[in-house]
């Protein structure tokens, strides 16, 4: 009863994201990739702090690679100005379901990669608030190269 199968022909990440979220009732969206990972206490430390700091607009931790590569994945802290010119924040932050429904959601003719960076252009703006737990709660799967 938790979960939702919903299905639909591959249309691309960014339309599953989308196709996900809208179907979804919560209050915070976390997209997570199938081969990535998240620590057992992201979830509640980003909503303890959420709830303590209700302005704040996303909420992300510190990484980690594993498979290929490892290792603790090196990003730099988030500015916003710095974000216009290079992503610093992986696709696994959390934010508010109300801030998504007001975007266009994730863009579908993006089927190259970079959509995660161009929703974060979207949903932010120079003056929101982002914190990052200093901590390592996401795990990110590098792939064997082929």
């Amino acid at each position: 009863k938790r979960f939702k199968y919903i299905y639909q022909v591959n249309q691309g990440l960014a339309s599953a994201r989308n196709t996900g979220i809208r179907n979804s009732s919560g209050i915070y969206i976390l997209p997570l990739d199938s081969d990535d990972k998240i620590g057992a206490t992201y979830l509640e430390k980003a909503i303890s702090y959420y709830q303590q700091h209700p302005n704040t607009k996303l909420v992300y931790c510190r990484a980690e690679k594993f498979g290929a590569e490892q290792g603790e994945w090196m990003l730099p802290m988030y500015e916003y100005q710095k974000l216009r010119m290079n992503n610093m924040i992986f696709c696994s932050c959390i934010y508010k379901r109300e801030d998504y429904n007001n975007t266009q959601g994730y863009n579908e003719n993006m089927r190259g990669g970079w959509e995660d960076w161009d929703f974060l252009l979207s949903l932010l703006s120079p003056q929101d608030y982002v914190y990052q737990i200093n901590e390592i709660l996401f795990y990110y799967r590098i792939q064997d190269k082929f």
